[in-house]
């Protein structure tokens, strides 16, 4: 919790931040708390800790499934030991910060996110009229637009919904399967091991398929 300028974890005071505000938890009682503006920025100090790691971060948006979205300035792995959170570079492009490492540039992030196991990393760039999904610091081709990017339970397997020039696909590991009319919202999934997924989709009106394994059924 907060008292004035420190930050209080398990009865131990961190030394001061001052303006210290808004503070985040993590799983292994880290903390984040962002400080007060300094003079001659336009954001304030963000700590981890007792330890300022960025003054340029920058806000991303995680879409929550229930269609609401939230703001975010910076997100922890599942085990509390990661983080990663977004900053402007001096050219106005955005980047991702996985653990201190700076990634690509776009003109915008979001879905940033660590796996369930925490050895992995995900996020959408945005450029234009184009989305990108990146995995694990490899971007994926690109899509008009990329919704509900999400890791199997296991964190082996990665999916997506895509639309790209008036058509729909659903992305499985990087590998985009053929094209719909229609994508039932949400509807892909991945078996708790990961070793299976299956979404709905519909070619045509009222012409709709079940695909399990990229085997396909009609509905």
């Amino acid at each position: 919790y907060l008292a004035g300028d420190l930050v209080v974890t398990d009865g131990v005071a961190s030394a001061p931040h001052p303006g210290a505000h808004d503070l985040v938890l993590a799983t292994d009682g880290r903390t984040a708390s962002f400080g007060r503006i300094k003079p001659g920025l336009m954001s304030a100090p963000m700590y981890v800790g007792d330890k300022e790691i960025a003054t340029d971060y920058y806000p991303f948006n995680v879409p929550n499934d229930n269609g609401t979205v939230d703001i975010k300035r910076i997100t922890f792995s599942p085990d509390g030991k990661r983080f990663a959170y977004t900053k402007k570079s001096s050219t106005g492009g955005v980047a991702a910060v996985i653990d201190g490492k700076k990634e690509l540039e776009y003109e915008s992030i979001d879905y940033l996110q660590y796996s369930p196991d925490s050895k992995r990393h995900a996020y959408v760039g945005h450029k234009s009229v184009l989305s990108f999904v990146v995995i694990d610091g490899q971007e994926m081709p690109a899509q008009n637009s990329v919704k509900h990017l999400t890791f199997s339970a296991d964190s082996s397997r990665f999916g997506y919904e895509a639309f790209k020039d008036g058509q729909f696909t659903v992305v499985v590991d990087g590998k985009e399967s053929s094209k719909f009319r229609e994508l039932k919202d949400r509807s892909l999934i991945f078996s708790p091991d990961g070793k299976r997924y299956a979404y709905a989709a519909c070619v045509g009106i009222s012409q709709c398929q079940v695909t399990v394994d990229g085997e396909t059924t009609n509905i």
